[in-house]
């Protein structure tokens, strides 16, 4: 089954990534995606410049709004049937996005994730504070949402812009990891997740603090019992 990856719009939140951003937009064009969004919180250094040598669309905030307002913002800007959030370090792999597309146009399901915890998964950016925090924040959705996500703090997963618009996001923070697959859930669509090979970083370090970010997290997650 062909799929067509013009329908496809791909949001790259960026902050200081000079490094990197070059190498993972040119192999994105590479695999023929061309409906690309760079939404950048501020970057201090040359990431911009090196965007704009590219055909994409650059949403320049000035400040650090948040990787999940980053996620909305682009959303907003997208007008394509499907969207895909991708990480412009280079720990996310292009080669499942021709994978979760097939699901998509099959009506396998809604929403595709990626999980680096399903057999043949495997991780080479994980560590040992990630992988436990996403231990107790998958139980934990499992237990009090009843989702069936195996790894959900990674945030690489495609549906359409509209499934997408219609979950209402409001997380701003890392807080939308966690935010859609709960609102997936609750508004019953249907979920798959795929196993995928994180690839380790490029460059830089994660920005995420394991113990604010995880704070925020989990007081935002335990919201979600009360919020539609």
């Amino acid at each position: 089954m062909s799929v067509n990856l013009n329908d496809l719009t791909i949001i790259i939140p960026t902050y200081n990534e000079e490094l990197v951003i070059e190498k993972t937009l040119q192999e994105l064009i590479n695999l023929k995606v061309h409906n690309i969004i760079v939404i950048d919180g501020g970057s201090k250094d040359s990431t911009i410049k090196k965007v704009k040598k590219f055909d994409v669309k650059i949403l320049e905030i000035g400040y650090r709004s948040g990787y999940g307002d980053a996620f909305i913002k682009g959303i907003n800007l997208t007008n394509t049937k499907y969207v895909c959030k991708f990480n412009a370090d280079g720990s996310f792999d292009p080669i499942y996005l021709t994978k979760m597309l097939k699901v998509l146009e099959s009506n396998e399901a809604y929403v595709v994730f990626n999980s680096r915890y399903l057999s043949s998964s495997k991780s080479f950016d994980d560590t040992v504070i990630r992988r436990v925090g996403n231990f107790f924040f998958t139980h934990l959705c499992k237990f009090i949402f009843r989702t069936k996500n195996t790894d959900i703090l990674y945030n690489y997963h495609m549906s359409k812009t509209k499934s997408y618009e219609n979950l209402k996001l409001v997380y701003k923070d890392f807080s939308i990891c966690t935010e859609i697959p709960i609102k997936f859930k609750k508004f019953g669509f249907k979920i798959l997740e795929i196993p995928t090979i994180e690839r380790a970083r490029l460059s830089g370090v994660s920005k995420v603090n394991a113990f604010t970010d995880g704070i925020k997290i989990l007081l935002n997650t335990i919201k979600l019992l009360v919020k539609n």
